[in-house]
C-alpha cells in the first residue's frame, strides 16, 4: 500500500476529559497519529469525534488495539467483555497491569503488552504488535 497508512481502531478504556491525566494525553496523541479512538468512560462523555462508550458490552465492532488506563480491580468484572471484543492486542499502561487478566486474555488468543502508550507512540512502536 505504498505510503498509505492503515487506520487502526483503538479502544481507550479509562478515557478522561482532564488534560492532566495520561489517558487524556494518550487519547489526543493517538488521534494525532491517525488512529480512530473510541473512548470508554462509564461516568462522563469524552470530548472527541467518536461517541463515548459507557460499558464494554456496548462495543459491537472490530477493535484492533485496546489501551487500558484503569486499575485492574475496576476492569476485572468486565474481562469477559474484553475477551468477547477480541482486540489483536491489549496494552496495559503503568498502574493497570494485571497478571490474571493478562493470562486470561492470552488464553483466549489476545496479545498483551505492559507498556506506556505515550512512550510507544513517541518511539514509533505502538503498531508493532498489531496484526
Amino acid at each position: 500500500m505504498d505510503g498509505e497508512r492503515i487506520v487502526s481502531t483503538v479502544l481507550l478504556v479509562g478515557a478522561s476529559n482532564d488534560a492532566s491525566r495520561y489517558s487524556n494525553k494518550a487519547l489526543y496523541r493517538l488521534i494525532a497519529h491517525g488512529h480512530r479512538v473510541i473512548p470508554v468512560n462509564p461516568y462522563s462523555e469524552i470530548d472527541t469525534a467518536e461517541p463515548t462508550v459507557h460499558h464494554l458490552s456496548e462495543v459491537d465492532e472490530r477493535i484492533d488495539i485496546a489501551v487500558i488506563y484503569v486499575r485492574a480491580e475496576l476492569l476485572e468484572p468486565d474481562i469477559e467483555e474484553l475477551v468477547r471484543i477480541a482486540p489483536s492486542t491489549v496494552i496495559f499502561n503503568p498502574g493497570a497491569e494485571s497478571i490474571e487478566m493478562k493470562n486470561e486474555l492470552e488464553r483466549n488468543g489476545i496479545g498483551t503488552r505492559n507498556a506506556c502508550t505515550l512512550v510507544l507512540l513517541s518511539i514509533g512502536q505502538f503498531d508493532l504488535e498489531q496484526e
